[in-house]
């Protein structure tokens, strides 16, 4: 008899591990980077730049209201390639442009894709994949995303400047498809087969694994239920805080260079921001596992605002790029705990349709942050009103974020009367 050929859950971990490395490190990370130069170049002004930002977030947030019942339905394999095709093109079809309409119009198709292959796939993925090491393996995958941005930030701001940004944009978008494309293909799957002998890992195996015994794997509550709760709310005042804050930081390396700095010192300190989302990220899921998530959030929020106020009191080299890597260990709430509590609370059963929802909220609020940051600047010459307002958001989010997890223990009690 033919053995059947079994998903290991660590290979869809490496696969979560490089679509983030790559995927976040080049799609998300390093679009600001380009600012400077289409200004110079095609004589655009950062609100239109801006735009860019707004449009594909926009597209992303819309896409989120549906994405997490599409993303439970149809073959994973083939719509995340679909995602990633879209990716590498784009970027590769940017170096044809001359004017804003173009970029507009592909930021806002990959803004679509990105629901689907960046927002949820990981946190979506390694949920269904994984019951022990959750924490482990999402603040991993996900703090990978910092490494990469890291790199590419330096790596693509360094090709900017000697080889011009269209060749950049033909690069990146060839590196998307190489390194992502074939994890999507030929790796990825939603969840686990029971009836196959898949299981998450962590989940002991049953003697007998039999058809009734695969339909009771999946616990939690619906959607509707999850709506009804207040830690819902919490969570999405939690989201939508933490992204509009974290919408600045594509605008970061142009408040270094307007603070009178190089655009090396300004990747310089969003390389600083992205080694310390990938630290925070990697240790958060760790550390939720651990300890008390009250200390964790409280020392990760006390962070955020010191990196974020930072960048106004101590405008040196240095301390500028310390403040980053402060301000991306802060990054590790929005991007690990809120996924992480989010499961925690409301458990396996809709996870995909409650996350999708807190992170269009997310979405939305991104977009705004990215025009109201570009409008603020040319309003008043300066980022300095926006790194304020962000102070404000990171103390709401962190009051939030613990009232949202204080309703857990009553929400587990209604998540085990439904799997029963």
């Amino acid at each position: 008899m033919k053995k059947l050929k079994l998903t290991n859950p660590w290979t869809i971990f490496i696969g979560c591990c490089v679509l983030s490395f790559v995927g976040f490190g080049i799609i998300v990370n390093t679009h600001g980077l380009y600012f400077n130069a289409l200004s110079e170049e095609l004589g655009l002004n950062k609100t239109q730049l801006a735009l860019t930002l707004t449009f594909q977030a926009v597209a992303c947030a819309i896409t989120l209201i549906f994405s997490g019942k599409i993303m439970s339905k149809v073959n994973t394999q083939l719509l995340l390639s679909i995602c990633v095709v879209i990716f590498g093109g784009g970027f590769i079809l940017f170096a044809t442009f001359k004017t804003i309409i173009p970029f507009l119009v592909v930021w806002t198709i990959i803004g679509i894709a990105q629901a689907f292959a960046l927002v949820l796939a990981i946190p979506v993925l390694l949920g269904n994949w994984f019951e022990k090491k959750l924490g482990l393996v999402m603040g991993i995958a996900l703090g990978i995303s910092g490494i990469g941005g890291a790199f590419f930030n330096t790596f693509i701001s360094d090709i900017i400047v000697e080889q011009g940004w269209r060749t950049a944009t033909i690069l990146s978008g060839i590196l998307i498809l190489v390194c992502i494309l074939p994890f999507t293909l030929f790796v990825f799957r939603f969840r686990p087969d029971p009836g196959k002998g898949e299981l998450p890992y962590g989940r002991e195996p049953n003697n007998g694994i039999d058809k009734i015994a695969a339909k009771q794997t999946v616990f939690g509550i619906t959607a509707k239920e999850a709506f009804r709760t207040p830690s819902f709310y919490f969570y999405l005042i939690t989201i939508f805080s933490l992204s509009i804050a974290g919408g600045l930081v594509q605008h970061i390396s142009g408040h270094i260079v307007d603070l009178g700095f190089s655009l090396t010192v300004g990747a310089s300190v969003v390389s600083g921001i992205m080694i310390g989302a990938a630290i925070g990220k990697a240790l958060i899921g760790v550390l939720l596992d651990l300890m008390n998530p009250n200390i964790v959030i409280s020392l990760y929020a006390i962070s955020g605002i010191v990196g974020w106020g930072g960048l106004i009191f101590f405008p040196s080299e240095q301390a500028l790029i310390v403040c980053g890597f402060l301000l991306g260990l802060g990054q590790g709430i929005v991007l690990v705990a809120i996924p992480y509590f989010v499961r925690k609370t409301f458990g396996n059963k809709e996870y995909s349709q409650i996350f999708s929802i807190l992170s269009m909220v997310g979405s939305f609020a991104s977009a705004i942050a990215a025009t109201l940051a570009g409008v603020l600047f040319d309003s008043t010459g300066s980022y300095t009103l926006s790194i304020n307002l962000n102070l404000v958001f990171y103390v709401i989010a962190y009051v939030c974020i613990l009232l949202g997890y204080s309703f857990r223990r009553k929400i587990t009690v209604l998540k085990e009367e439904k799997a029963v």
